[in-house]
């Protein structure tokens, strides 16, 4: 668990970088940018104080609510971040027009040199893409993590015992009505 802990919290930080991108301060409204920075901010506290796994049946639960409450909160922000992106695509495209074969053909330089409009709404799409992929990858993650705490758990008690039942319990009784 130790590990997957690690690795969410690389990708909150990785997250919180991309958000301080100019391209994604330029795309994103900036109380929708405060939104996503602040949920960022949330998990990274819920798994810094994060150490072991919760022993008692009422802890992983909670804890387990309090991940898919994450998610929750993260939903929204995943939507916003892809309609941007679907609207930097959508004039990424009506910048070059016909053009965009041979605009991608050219270096970065060349891209950045001839059309800086295009150019820069493609950097702003890769921006927005790597954090669509992140935040799906980190709603990923927390669903994951919830169910690692739910198995860990479940395999550290056992089940209890139900007792012996001869097999004539589980037989019907015989029909009433006779042929």
């Amino acid at each position: 668990m130790e590990d997957q802990v690690t690795q969410i919290l690389e990708r909150i930080r990785f997250g919180e970088a991309l958000c301080e991108l100019d391209s994604a301060k330029s795309r994103l409204q900036s109380g929708q940018l405060q939104e996503l920075i602040g949920h960022l901010d949330r998990m990274r506290e819920h798994f810094s104080t994060m150490h072991a796994l919760p022993e008692e049946r009422s802890e992983v639960m909670a804890l387990r609510q309090s991940l898919a409450d994450l998610r929750v909160e993260l939903r929204p922000c995943i939507q916003d971040v892809e309609a941007k992106l679907e609207e930097s695509l959508k004039e990424y495209r009506s910048a070059l027009g016909g053009d965009k074969e041979a605009f991608e053909k050219l270096s970065e330089a060349e891209q950045e040199g001839s059309r800086p409009l295009a150019y820069r709404f493609k950097k702003d799409y890769r921006t927005l893409k790597d954090l669509s992929e992140l935040l799906s990858l980190l709603s990923a993650d927390l669903m994951n993590l919830s169910d690692r705490v739910e198995h860990h758990f479940l395999h550290s008690h056992p089940a209890p015992e139900i007792g012996d039942y001869e097999y004539r319990d589980n037989v019907p009784a015989p029909g009433s009505i006779s042929p």
